[in-house]
């Protein structure tokens, strides 16, 4: 099962602040977008920055972070449901439902406990922003 930790150290427990790996900072035409699910919250590929990075296990992780607008809600949202699950979904796929142990503030997520590298780079892919059209 998925894990999900927060930079603000909550008990969903902090992103250690790992540098991405190298990967396209685009999603290519041919790649149909996700959309991201944080309990009733939404986001779409421009509302955050997503990376494959290392996690603290060794294991291939999602890492997330919100654009300022995304992490204001995302505070709001995990302080009115400390103590409760909270579902982490891309396109209606929940991958996790942890529980809020305190607010997420810093708008930072990282998911781990993906079983190969293939599956963290596909979800990172369909979240990135559209790549610009090629000038002719």
């Amino acid at each position: 099962m998925l894990r999900v930790w927060s930079i603000a150290g909550l008990g969903l427990v902090g992103c250690s602040g790992l540098a991405p790996e190298a990967a396209t900072p685009c999603r290519p035409a041919n790649i149909a977008p996700a959309s991201l699910g944080i309990g009733p919250l939404t986001f779409q590929p421009g509302d955050m920055e997503v990376s494959v990075v290392t996690g603290s296990a060794g294991r291939p992780a999602l890492k997330i972070m919100l654009n300022e607008a995304g992490t204001t809600a995302l505070a709001e949202v995990t302080e009115a449901n400390v103590g409760e699950p909270l579902d982490l979904k891309i396109d209606g796929e929940v991958k996790i439902s942890p529980v809020v142990q305190q607010p997420i503030l810093g708008g930072r997520l990282e998911v781990t406990g993906y079983l190969d590298r293939a599956s963290v780079e596909a979800d990172v892919e369909r979240l990135r922003p559209a790549c610009p059209l090629a000038a002719e």
